[in-house]
């Protein structure tokens, strides 16, 4: 989520989804209201897309055809990032635009009925942001307001990183290499931050240069990074390695947000924070 996220008013405008792939271009209802975040359910074929307007949770089955999700956290809680762990959606919870941080922090919906498992209060915690897992099945959750980087093991959440992360943004864990990389929009030529988990050191993958408001962060099948910024509107990629610089791969977006690659059908997903709308862009080997 962007910094100059209170600049923008919440409005809602005719879906426009510029879906790629084979479905149909027709849509029952409008339902997006600030998009933040995306993932790909593939044992029910469906996208599912958090809403930061108004805390709703929206999914698009294979005919392209939206409903809910949940309604569960709607008018509640704002919802910024989503990922799937196991049978479990977890949702990136807070309603800090009222101020009121009571219960902010991370719930878990039941991803085939849509209904809560849990939900883990974070007492302190700024803004529950992004959110990824490593092959232990622990969770880390960037604090973008709060500087932070929490861990949550067996339902219970501790501050795992707490310097130096500059407003960490989007983060996700990089199997290979067993570290996570996180975005940090605030820090010198807005770098790539790297934790090594083995040892939990922190150190700078690689500085970006895109210093307008780095957001979402995710892999391809082939290695690369893909990094959005939201003063560019655009996605950038870098190969492998992080060898040579970022190169923009797709334009024209608008405020784009927490970004996805669906690995099943190799198709970057990119929800347009500012207007309400989502796009899906086949990637090429």
């Amino acid at each position: 989520m962007n910094k100059s996220l209170y600049n923008y008013s919440i409005f809602l405008c005719l879906i426009n989804i510029h879906l790629l792939l084979s479905v149909q271009n027709s849509y029952s209802q409008d339902l997006f209201n600030n998009p933040e975040s995306v993932v790909f359910d593939a044992p029910r074929n469906r996208y599912i897309i958090s809403n930061w307007g108004d805390g709703s949770i929206v999914q698009i089955d294979s005919n392209g055809t939206q409903s809910y999700f949940s309604t569960e956290l709607q008018n509640k809680y704002k919802v910024a990032g989503l990922y799937i762990l196991n049978d479990t959606l977890l949702a990136a919870s807070g309603d800090t635009l009222n101020c009121d941080t009571t219960g902010t922090g991370l719930t878990g919906f039941n991803i085939k009925t849509g209904e809560i498992v849990f939900h883990i209060p974070i007492p302190g915690i700024g803004l529950p942001n992004d959110i990824t897992s490593d092959n232990n099945g622990i969770i880390y959750l960037t604090d973008y307001w709060g500087n932070k980087l929490y861990k949550i093991e067996n339902h219970k959440a501790s501050v795992f990183i707490r310097e130096n992360l500059n407003y960490p943004n989007g983060i996700m864990y990089d199997k290979e290499q067993n570290r996570l990389l996180i975005l940090s929009v605030a820090g010198v030529n807005a770098p790539i931050l790297e934790v090594n988990l083995p040892d939990t050191t922190l150190s700078v993958a690689v500085e970006t240069g895109l210093t307008q408001g780095l957001d979402g962060i995710d892999m391809d099948n082939e290695g690369r990074i893909y990094i959005s910024e939201w003063g560019g509107d655009g996605v950038y990629r870098y190969d492998k390695g992080f060898i040579g610089k970022p190169v923009l791969f797709s334009s024209g977006h608008n405020d784009p947000a927490d970004i996805y690659i669906d690995k099943v059908n190799n198709v970057l997903v990119v929800p347009n924070f500012s207007s309400n709308t989502v796009d899906f862009i086949p990637i090429n080997k």
